[in-house]
């Protein structure tokens, strides 16, 4: 199915519905996400990685929906704010990191207390 197909079913089912419907749609697919991944982290031996993959489909699509229902082009300026903060975290630790192991290897990480 292409993107457009996709997104011409999800504007259907807005428009069958109801957006009321679908918000609390998206709703129940949020709370059935959380309860597979918290079955997930409590033992990750016997997971359903099926449901856990179904149930991100089902979200993903009345996400879609949610798309439509609110200002898509904030929710895009929103995303791509967090992108970036998320991209700032993530290279703070790994230079921090890098400098854990330059540290370590001049031998001034500090003895028993190295965290490498």
């Amino acid at each position: 199915m292409t993107h457009s197909e996709g997104l011409i079913i999800c504007a259907g089912a807005l428009d069958r519905f109801g957006e009321k419907h679908q918000m609390v749609k998206a709703i129940e697919e949020m709370g059935e996400l959380t309860r597979a991944l918290c079955k997930r982290v409590a033992d990750a031996e016997d997971v359903d990685v099926d449901n856990i993959c179904e149930e991100i489909a089902d979200l993903e699509i009345t996400v879609t929906q949610l798309h439509m229902i609110f200002d898509d082009a904030l929710i895009q300026k929103k995303k791509a704010e967090k992108l970036t903060a998320l991209r700032e975290r993530v290279n703070g630790w790994r230079n921090g990191k890098l400098r854990q192991l330059a540290e370590h290897l001049k031998g001034d990480c500090g003895g028993d207390a190295c965290r490498l």
